[in-house]
């Protein structure tokens, strides 16, 4: 009874760490969707801003949502935290800067998902450079394949890289199960998200934008520090063995 209770829902697994300038937004989006049926996990991890008393705020105000705090641990910590929390059927990542742009995105995962039987459920999303929109990232545009083929999963990894984003993608959480993302490692997704893609049996697109994808100055992926490289290599060599592995045919 107590699976059957959290069959269709989703849990949407938050990082949040001295977000507060776009942190209402992310929830507010979520808040605004037709498919009421998730639960909000928000990962508090040491903000030195009002990042965590937002967090308290919200989920005063609404029960599915639920606030963890820790001690600043990074992100794949604090996705791990979140993934062993969750309760739903389906897992959807966000990050505290991005926000769903339209009322139907959780709506539109869901009906993809169910019509199709698929594992995992790609959606486009649009980047916002200073809160200005910059060109939409079409999955369509980068593989006429079928998104079952190892050609489409290729390029979306190696040569045009959007598919090793955590976010952006609905994923069935028994696909996820024993799979974690490694502390302390940036560029942590690239590590990780490959492994759900070669559990899935099948990927399916969804159509339209999902996400607006905020670049910001301050964060991770842009400022100028060698360690985060030093990751991506790492992560790199790890892609390739895996491949070399599981498809040297």
């Amino acid at each position: 009874m107590e699976t059957q209770k959290y069959r269709n829902m989703i849990s949407v697994v938050v990082p949040v760490y001295n977000a507060q300038e776009y942190l209402a937004v992310m929830i507010e989006s979520l808040l605004n969707q037709s498919y009421a049926k998730w639960e909000l996990i928000l990962v508090e991890n040491g903000s030195r801003d009002g990042s965590f008393e937002i967090c308290t705020m919200y989920e005063k105000k609404d029960r599915r949502i639920c606030v963890v705090q820790e001690r600043k641990k990074g992100v794949s910590a604090a996705r791990n935290s979140g993934l062993k929390m969750a309760r739903g059927e389906y897992i959807l990542f966000v990050d505290a800067d991005d926000f769903l742009p339209d009322s139907n995105v959780l709506e539109r995962f869901v009906t993809t998902i169910q019509l199709t039987k698929a594992d995992i459920v790609v959606g486009n999303y649009v980047r916002l450079w200073n809160g200005q929109q910059l060109k939409a990232v079409s999955h369509e545009a980068f593989s006429k394949e079928n998104p079952d083929s190892e050609d489409f999963r290729f390029q979306g990894f190696f040569s045009v890289g959007t598919l090793s984003y955590a976010w952006g993608k609905l994923y069935k959480r028994s696909i996820m199960d024993g799979i974690e993302y490694p502390p302390g490692k940036k560029f942590e997704d690239r590590f990780t998200v490959y492994k759900y893609f070669c559990n899935a049996r099948q990927v399916v697109l969804c159509p339209g934008a999902i996400l607006h994808y905020r670049i910001r100055r301050d964060s991770i992926m842009t400022n100028g520090s060698l360690d985060k490289w030093y990751d991506l290599i790492e992560a790199e060599e790890k892609l390739i063995d895996f491949c070399k592995w599981n498809y040297s045919g």
